[in-house]
């Protein structure tokens, strides 16, 4: 995943945000982009919701099934 790829998922889940309430986020990516995807993620795609950058899917399955999912919005 280029930096531009990165920029672009970014962009498009901010502009989900405004769709409605959002649930928690799991990113799985490889060792030698953990940190520079989270950092990207977590700027671009800033809402109330809990994020975090994994390097395997177990252990993000895990913990994704363990968030609350995202509020009920009410008439």
């Amino acid at each position: 995943m280029e930096a531009e790829d990165i920029m672009a998922l970014g962009a498009r889940m901010r502009a989900s945000h405004d769709k409605g309430p959002v649930g928690a986020l799991a990113a799985v990516v490889p060792n030698d982009h953990v940190e520079a995807v989270g950092r990207v993620l977590g700027m671009l795609a800033a809402a109330q919701r809990p994020m975090r950058v994994f390097r395997q899917l177990g252990p993000a399955r895990r913990w994704i099934k363990g968030q609350p999912g995202p509020p009920i919005a009410r008439p």
